[in-house]
């Protein structure tokens, strides 16, 4: 069963291997070991109960509940960046992840050959391009949309072990796989099958016209996702769903530079 949960990161641990801790570490926040989640309140937010992997349904205007200030990137961690995949057309000047780019200065942004013709091999190597312009002993936190979101697990499965690589966030991975699909994004095909070797938190939407809730659930247990955050009546987590200035996802990568820099 789901979890309600109010819009900021939590403070996950990690464990051997830089996997959070909460899948067979030590338990979440508020979580005994091998017990199931109690039914309350955290952070005003209804929690219900539930065992199971730790997954998130962030309900309404649960998204605007802020987390206290935290401290920047470029304040405590310079060896951090974070590489983001933007998905078919690309992102456009008001879509989240080009508003998260232009108020960091340690992105680093994946430029495809072509965002209209979505290629599995072209947009896995367009990822690894852009890890080829950051330093060996850098860490990265790699942030994708939808068909960036499904280059990156696809680039995971075949470079799994690049030590530079902290933590996926993976929002919204178009469901190619899928009869209905777009034909611009058919080649990317098949969807990579097995667990991800990097940290993952994978956050969807529960009327996502790309990714139906059911095969989100797949793609979290077949990928064994540290997180999975449902967001309510969140569409595609694009422009048009109103996420441009998204704080909740600036919150989930403030804690994520900061949990890194202290590794």
């Amino acid at each position: 069963m789901r979890m309600a949960a109010p819009g900021i990161p939590g403070k996950w641990g990690w464990s051997q291997g830089r996997r959070w801790r909460g899948r067979g570490g030590d338990p979440l926040p508020g979580c005994s070991r091998g017990a199931p989640e109690r039914a309350g309140t955290h952070a005003g937010v209804p929690v219900a109960a539930g065992p199971g992997r730790r997954s998130l349904t962030v309900h309404g205007a649960a998204h605007r509940h802020r987390a206290p200030p935290v401290p920047t990137r470029w304040e405590s961690s310079p060896m951090t960046t974070i590489v983001m995949s933007p998905g078919y057309t690309g992102s456009e000047p008001g879509h989240w992840q080009s508003v998260l780019e232009a108020s960091r200065p340690d992105v680093v942004r994946v430029q495809q050959r072509s965002w209209e013709h979505v290629d599995r091999q072209e947009w896995i190597a367009g990822v690894q391009r852009a890890l080829d312009t950051i330093p060996a002993d850098e860490r990265i936190i790699m942030v994708g949309h939808s068909c960036g979101s499904v280059a990156l697990a696809q680039w995971a499965h075949e470079h799994p072990r690049d030590e530079r690589v902290a933590a996926f966030v993976l929002v919204t991975p178009a469901d190619v796989d899928r009869p209905d699909r777009r034909p611009e994004i058919a080649e990317q095909r098949p969807l990579p099958h097995g667990p991800l070797p990097y940290p993952t938190h994978l956050v969807t939407s529960d009327d996502d016209p790309f990714l139906s809730p059911s095969r989100a659930e797949e793609l979290a247990g077949d990928w064994a996702v540290d997180r999975h955050t449902v967001v309510s009546r969140g569409g595609h987590l694009a422009t048009d769903d109103g996420r441009g200035r998204w704080p909740w996802m600036e919150d989930l990568v403030d804690s994520l530079v900061q949990r890194v820099s202290r590794e």
